[in-house]
């Protein structure tokens, strides 16, 4: 039996408010999400940290839950810079009273949480 070490090879949402979650992504994460065609709809495929990222929607993807399909943790270098954008970009902040110099939790437009810490 092998025992190699898995790696992430791909992170996929499934989102129901898509475009917004577009948006949020690219606008904070600069993940660079382009529209592509595919199984009768369009998904979003760009990076998140150096993996593939894809944005699908829910109804593609079969997922019954509302909110928080998954967490992330995401180390940035500029914390603070990145928490000036998120509003405007669509999300929340659910930790305005955190110590937000180091951590912070946050919402994309979905309502999944995402924990952003400063690298």
């Amino acid at each position: 039996m092998s025992k190699s070490v898995p790696r992430l090879s791909q992170i996929t949402l499934a989102t129901t408010r898509t475009l917004e979650m577009v948006r949020f992504y690219d606008t904070l994460f600069g993940t660079q999400l382009q529209a592509t065609k595919a199984y009768g709809t369009t998904l979003y495929n760009g990076t998140l940290a150096g993996i593939p990222l894809v944005i699908c929607p829910n109804e593609v993807a079969g997922v019954a839950a509302e909110q928080s399909r998954h967490q992330l943790t995401l180390a940035v270098a500029d914390l603070s810079s990145l928490l000036e954008l998120v509003e405007t970009s669509g999300g929340t902040i659910e930790t305005p009273n955190m110590d937000s110099t180091t951590t912070a939790i946050l919402r994309d437009p979905d309502g999944n949480t995402i924990e952003v810490i400063k690298a």
